[in-house]
């Protein structure tokens, strides 16, 4: 995480990947950063439960408003 990041309340970091936080980051109310997903095909989800994670990175002086998902 850099300098000068502004997490606002309820910030919600789900990591099974890497998160990388450039400086000067603003985020607003309840954003949520979930590196973990499922496969939105629904053939590739039958039969085993599957899941996979990407990494996600927010560059410098970005700006994530309240109830942003990523």
């Amino acid at each position: 995480m850099g300098n000068f990041v502004f997490a606002n309340y309820d910030l919600t970091i789900l990591n099974c990947a890497p998160v990388t936080i450039g400086r000067m980051v603003l985020f607003g109310p309840r954003a949520t950063l979930a590196t973990a997903s499922h496969p939105v095909d629904f053939q590739q989800r039958t039969g085993d439960i599957y899941e996979y994670a990407e990494p996600i990175t927010i560059g410098e002086g970005a700006w994530l408003s309240a109830h942003v998902i990523v």
